[in-house]
């Protein structure tokens, strides 16, 4: 009989960065954007911690390109939608009966 074993999982925290773009309205001055992206980047502790800070400053600019401010610091803890999990687990199951199926060989 023929055994196989799964190779074993990552460990946790795994790196994890999110390029944000901002459009933002305030009420004085109107429109602000940014041209570079905000770059986020920290650690995720599982599938449900993943928690990551602005990296550096990102300047911010009105509709004429002008820089009016600077988006200095941030943070962002994020977690799965639950329409997201119902996705993940959707595509789960069909993976898990061929696993299951492989292994019973």
């Amino acid at each position: 009989m023929h055994s196989q074993q799964l190779p074993p999982l990552p460990d946790f925290p795994a790196d994890s960065f999110f390029d944000v773009f901002y459009e933002i309205d305030l009420p004085q001055i109107g429109w602000v954007h940014n041209n570079q992206p905000a770059h986020y980047q920290g650690s995720a502790d599982s599938f449900f911690d993943v928690f990551v800070e602005l990296s550096a400053p990102v300047p911010l600019l009105d509709e004429p390109g002008n820089e009016v401010g600077m988006l200095n610091g941030g943070h962002m803890n994020l977690s799965p939608e639950p329409s997201g999990l119902l996705a993940l687990a959707g595509g789960l199951v069909p993976l898990g009966f061929a696993l299951r199926r492989r292994m019973k060989k």
